[in-house]
């Protein structure tokens, strides 16, 4: 995790360090936009996997990355993978990374030896540290809730939520807000609409509290096939699939319902578009 006695002085040196890459979106692979650095482009894929299960913004997770991990060059993400300087407590069960660290002690920073955890892959790193943002910490389990998708309608409320709370460094969201404008690290963030539609369930299935991979979630309620529910919040991931909050019912995968014929012969589409039709259309059914 990031080191939370860090000055503002240490973390703005390191963002003035890094010169900015130019590259553009490539509206057809929205993962082109990091081929010219080696460390998004691997990093990026990571991101995007863990912050869908979990149901994060990848964008700000790869920002994390990279202040924490200097572009992947620290000694914990060369020796052991570990990506968010995350450290191996008591419970930590996997693999241990030994090195030097300072600690705030007395009143004053000490060096001390550090256990950190580590990691076979970019993957495990990035997966644990997303685990950590939906689930918290053991004595404050919604301690970074502001920073989940459904909660955060953007990136910039989502590292203002993290600042003060997973960082105590008071300009922790600038910095991360910095690497993510420069780099366009949200070239591959969900998009979010709020726009009220009406679907029907196409079978009968339970519904989730968190739009989060099924495994991660509980269930909240459940939808039955041929009824009618309000979508009041539709979240679209970079290889489109879709999840959608049913009013009072909670969080579905598109592949479960079909959108409701609207007014004026109207169909209102998955995405909160409106198309000319007399019919009831299958939304796609590409895998969540």
């Amino acid at each position: 995790m990031f080191n939370k006695k860090l000055t503002t002085v240490i973390l703005t040196t390191a963002l003035l360090a890094t010169a900015v890459p130019t590259t553009a979106v490539n509206a057809s692979n929205k993962f082109s936009v990091y081929s010219s650095n080696a460390f998004l482009k691997k990093a990026s894929k990571q991101a995007a996997r863990a912050s869908k299960k979990y149901g994060l913004y990848p964008s700000v997770m790869m920002a994390q990355a990279v202040v924490e991990s200097n572009w992947g060059t620290s000694l914990l993400a060369t020796k052991a993978n570990n990506l968010f300087g995350m450290k191996a407590n008591d419970d930590w069960k996997g693999k241990r990374y030994n090195k030097q660290t300072l600690e705030w002690v007395n009143g004053k920073y000490k060096t001390i030896i550090g256990s950190f955890r580590k990691y076979s892959s970019y993957e495990k790193s990035f997966e644990d540290n997303a685990k950590k943002l939906r689930f918290g910490v053991t004595w404050q389990p919604l301690r970074y809730s502001k920073a989940w998708i459904e909660n955060a309608k953007n990136y910039q409320a989502a590292t203002k939520a993290l600042t003060g709370t997973y960082a105590t460094e008071p300009h922790y969201n600038t910095i991360l807000n910095t690497r993510i404008k420069n780099y366009k690290l949200n070239a591959i963030d969900p998009k979010i609409s709020t726009k009220k539609y009406t679907v029907t369930a196409s079978m009968s299935v339970a519904t989730y509290k968190w739009p989060t991979d099924h495994s991660v979630s509980p269930k909240k309620s459940s939808i039955v096939k041929g009824k009618k529910y309000k979508v009041t919040k539709t979240i679209t991931y970079y290889n489109d699939t879709q999840r959608m909050y049913l009013s009072g019912k909670g969080w579905v995968n598109s592949t479960v319902i079909k959108v409701a014929k609207a007014s004026s012969n109207n169909e209102t589409s998955v995405n909160g578009a409106s198309k000319a039709t007399s019919q009831t259309s299958q939304i796609s059914s590409k895998k969540n």
